[in-house]
């Protein structure tokens, strides 16, 4: 610690923004925000004590949520890097990516003078990294001329654009997938008992479960669906509870008691509520259910 910072080992990842977390000397939480970094000293916002050999970790990458914030930060590219030459007749592109492989795309074209050779390869290679909506980026390019031969831009997006198709389809050709086998395992499942709403509807469905140990499994819903008396929704949201008349949460205000089963309707649609206060859940079945209600 100096007069006006810090200074921290590995102080070259930081960056200014970065937020700073480490326990003060009360064994306490605490944290500053990086506002400046000068050589090696870490110049915070507000200049806390903290004796030498203290931990430090950074809670905040300012630089990583500004890459982020960017709209290409989801945009993966992948690297190449370009030899641009002569052939007796004109012009090469080589491309080569990260992953070795490499594409050759052949420009016959007169080689003559630049009348202006200021600014030549420099333009040149400023077209050839325009690679747009290729998966591509241009990392390095190299130009490697025996003189300063003019040429349009047109005719080096041209060879470009040859390159890199050529490029893609060499990758797609030598495209490897890997696979792994899907070994079955016999791990057990955290329950031996399965309802309907695990919707166990197929026989291959069934053997998964029976191969992890479970042991009862109700058919799925549509299965054994008997219309009019089938449970169709269990939730958290509960009617007393909007009501005021949850004997559980609000008996000392609650007053009477409702009358039960409650019904829900809409249109010409009703179904009946059933309350399980102990899991805090109510259950919600179609009309002509018989329900057996619990006691508060």
């Amino acid at each position: 610690m100096k007069a006006n910072g810090y200074r921290i080992e590995n102080h070259e990842w930081l960056h200014n923004g970065d937020g700073l977390f480490f326990l003060n000397e009360q064994g306490v939480a605490d944290g500053v925000q990086v506002n400046i970094i000068v050589n090696d000293l870490v110049v915070p916002n507000t200049l806390k004590p903290l004796p030498a050999g203290t931990e430090i970790y950074r809670n905040l990458d300012a630089e990583f949520n500004r890459m982020l914030e960017n709209e290409n930060s989801a945009v993966r590219k992948i690297g190449v890097t370009m030899r641009f030459g002569e052939t007796e007749t004109g012009f090469f592109l080589q491309v080569t990516d990260e992953d070795r492989h490499q594409s050759t795309a052949v420009l016959d074209a007169p080689k003559e003078p630049a009348k202006n050779v200021e600014g030549l390869i420099e333009n040149i290679k400023k077209n050839l990294a325009k690679t747009g909506n290729t998966p591509f980026v241009a990392d390095a390019i190299e130009v490697d001329f025996s003189g300063n031969w003019f040429l349009p831009n047109a005719r080096v997006n041209e060879i470009r654009r040859a390159a890199l198709e050529q490029l893609i389809e060499i990758r797609i050709r030598d495209y490897q997938r890997e696979e792994r086998p899907l070994v079955k395992t016999d791990h057990p499942y955290p329950v031996k008992a399965l309802d309907f709403t695990y919707n166990v509807s197929n026989k291959l469905a069934r053997a998964f479960y029976q191969r992890h140990g479970v042991t009862e499994i109700e058919k799925a819903f549509e299965l054994q669906w008997d219309p009019g008396k089938s449970r169709v929704m269990v939730t958290k949201y509960c009617v007393k509870y909007e009501l005021g008349k949850c004997p559980r949460y609000q008996r000392a205000t609650m007053g009477d008691k409702v009358a039960e089963p409650l019904t829900l309707k809409h249109g010409e649609v009703e179904y009946k509520l059933k309350f399980n206060c102990k899991p805090c859940e109510m259950e919600i079945w179609e009309k002509d259910a018989e329900l057996v209600l619990e006691e508060d």
